[in-house]
């Protein structure tokens, strides 16, 4: 039996890692990091290059989230490193009861971004910030809704987030010890409060454990509280979905044109 195989007498690589603010660009020969001159580009979704930084090995780079890609070159390597396809680490958290909404934004690459809060179809708050945490005193039951919209990878990206009041939902809380070893017998009790955080009564409770090297994750439960209104769309600027030519072709209706544009004069 023959088989092919590849095998490198010198194995040479450039190694890139995103950090939360910057980027880290190095060379390795052999799996063992050694400097080499080399330039680095950043490109944008036009193509445009831009050279950012050209000298030796290893380099730390502030990211511009305006790019799409940086590429590290030498004499005989080349790299490319695609900075749309990372995740942006902005998350939206919030927390809501019959008397208090929150709001926090955690955004730890520090990126600029549009924030508008909706209560149902009317816009309540907007703006333009690094972050945010925006607390509201309301008694309202209808749905809040807060849009992201920011810059990264060369590329606008929108999230939007439904903020619902589940009145109906249960809130359980655990008391147990941190580390629990195998035989041990242990108590745990459990804190069943409503969504204004009084105590509830006799209430059904399933409980149960594993140790973790399961992987085992409990399926969510159905809410079965009032689903209220979503938010109407009125205006929907995307195309993505749409069946029709951005561009075409199409012969000029000359006798319909021919006196409203003088075209025989």
């Amino acid at each position: 039996k023959s088989q092919k195989f590849t095998y490198f007498y010198h194995k040479k690589d450039f190694k890139i890692l995103l950090n939360t603010d910057s980027i880290k660009l190095w060379y390795e020969k052999n799996g063992v990091e050694d400097q080499k001159k080399v330039s680095v580009n950043r490109v944008d979704n036009f193509g445009n290059k831009t050279l950012v930084f050209e000298g030796q090995t290893p380099v730390l780079i502030p990211y511009n989230q305006y790019f799409s890609r940086y590429t590290i070159k030498s004499d005989s390597l080349e790299k490319s490193f695609d900075l749309s396809s990372q995740p942006s680490l902005i998350q939206c958290f919030s927390e809501r009861n019959p008397d208090l909404l929150i709001i926090q934004v955690d955004n730890p690459r520090n990126l600029p971004f549009n924030y508008t809060l909706y209560k149902k179809n009317r816009e309540i708050a907007s703006g333009y910030t690094k972050e945010l945490i925006y607390k509201i005193k309301t008694n309202s039951k209808k749905n809040y809704f807060i849009s992201l919209q920011y810059l990264w990878g060369g590329e606008i990206v929108e999230e939007d987030y439904e903020i619902p009041l589940r009145e109906k939902e249960l809130n359980v809380d655990v008391t147990q010890p941190r580390i629990v070893y195998p035989g041990q017998k242990s108590k745990v009790e459990l804190t069943i409060t409503d969504s204004k955080g009084k105590p509830v009564e006799n209430v059904d409770i399933t409980a149960f454990s594993l140790t973790k090297k399961f992987g085992y994750r409990a399926p969510s439960l159905p809410y079965l509280g009032k689903e209220r209104k979503h938010k109407e769309l009125i205006n929907l600027f995307n195309f993505n979905n749409s069946n029709f030519q951005l561009s075409s072709e199409k012969l000029l209706n000359y006798q319909q044109w021919k006196e409203k544009a003088m075209l025989d004069s």
